[in-house]
């Protein structure tokens, strides 16, 4: 299973390519003068993971642009959302990674990466 830390991981070093001068990142599903394009950065890490993110606990399920995790329950154990928006305080774009990392009792897990 794909862990969040390793998620955060994987987007920055993609987002790291943009920096470095490639036009495109995410397997060829960003092209990276969109990174600023809010909702760009996580549809392209969903492409990208489709096939390699496995819950183990709700089988089937892959990392999820929709909705959001508040809280561990039976019906979020093992999911993983991603979003990429504009935060309306400091006009930078982010991407934040929530995952309930075990069953119901466990705490939320958020990474959120600022995109340069």
């Amino acid at each position: 299973m794909v862990e969040n830390q390793e998620l955060k991981k994987i987007k920055a070093g993609e987002l790291k390519k943009c920096d470095l001068g490639d036009a495109k990142a995410f397997d060829e599903n960003l092209t990276c003068t969109e990174r600023y394009t809010a909702d760009k950065i996580d549809a392209a890490l969903l492409t990208m993971m489709s096939g390699e993110f496995v819950n183990p606990y709700l089988k089937g399920e892959a990392i999820s642009k929709a909705g959001t995790l508040t809280a561990c329950s039976s019906t979020t154990m093992g999911s993983t959302k991603v979003q990429h928006k504009q935060n309306t305080t400091t006009s930078k774009y982010e991407v934040t990674i929530t995952t309930c990392a075990s069953d119901e009792t466990a705490d939320l897990v958020t990474n959120i990466i600022e995109v340069e």
